[in-house]
């Protein structure tokens, strides 16, 4: 079984991607519709959360993961997220059926009301504390 899988956080970044994955996969720039990337209390990663149908969430689009490496990817976003379809827009005007990771509902209350800054990310070291502090890689 090969899935599609958008990513919206550290998953964009391929030296974090390859930490969880073993594979190699085709990868667009892309976006979903309905939803909003949030701040996560205490984290310097992101989730998803449903919004309404004006907001978008940009990403990237993996093309035709394997099963081994979506267990691994499961591993990876733990109890805290749910595996839920979405429609993936990667440069067309057809949508691609793909699969994220949303913040689970009972775990709401760890989503601020502040959007993720991904610039943030990339600054100040967070995006190596993360990589060198993380433990869930290849679980």
């Amino acid at each position: 079984m090969h899935v599609n899988i958008f990513t919206y956080g550290t998953l964009m970044y391929d030296d974090i991607w390859a930490k969880v994955v073993g594979g190699t996969y085709r990868k667009s720039p892309a976006f979903v519709r309905g939803y909003s990337r949030k701040k996560i209390t205490n984290q310097v990663y992101p989730c998803i959360v449903p919004g309404s149908a004006q907001n978008t969430v940009w990403g990237a689009l993996y093309f035709d993961v394997d099963a081994a490496d979506k267990i691994r990817l499961d591993a990876f976003e733990g109890a805290y997220y749910t595996g839920t379809a979405v429609n993936a827009f990667a440069g067309r005007a057809t949508p691609t059926e793909a699969f994220a990771y949303v913040l689970s509902e009972k775990f709401s209350f760890l989503a601020e009301a502040e959007e993720w800054d991904e610039s943030f990310f990339l600054s100040n070291g967070n995006k190596e504390s993360f990589i060198s502090g993380y433990q869930g890689f290849k679980t």
